[in-house]
């Protein structure tokens, strides 16, 4: 469960928190104070976590755009995770993969 670690840890949430539907409680909480406080540092952080535009400015106009941004959000750390665990780790003598 390292993607909830993970949102927990980005997003500042409450590191008690365990269930799925009370990390994306919270987490919709979270993004209802950033919209309402910052929504360009809001807007930012989605590009940078990579979050699908169509989809994302289709949540963005629900009413319930705080719960459905975080599942996308959810979603999103699901299929890094993932990713990461596919991935083989770098080896020695790999330095043309690095960045």
């Amino acid at each position: 469960m390292s993607s909830a670690r993970d949102i927990i840890q980005e997003w500042g949430l409450d590191p008690a928190l365990h269930s799925k539907e009370s990390i994306l409680q919270a987490l919709s909480l979270r993004i209802q104070e950033l919209l309402a406080r910052d929504p360009m540092a809001f807007l930012q952080l989605m590009y940078r976590l990579d979050i699908p535009e169509g989809q994302f400015e289709s949540a963005l106009d629900a009413p319930d755009a705080g719960s459905l941004i975080a599942g996308l959000i959810w979603n999103r750390q699901e299929q890094k995770s993932t990713l990461r665990r596919q991935t083989p780790p770098r080896q020695e003598g790999d330095e043309d993969l690095a960045w």
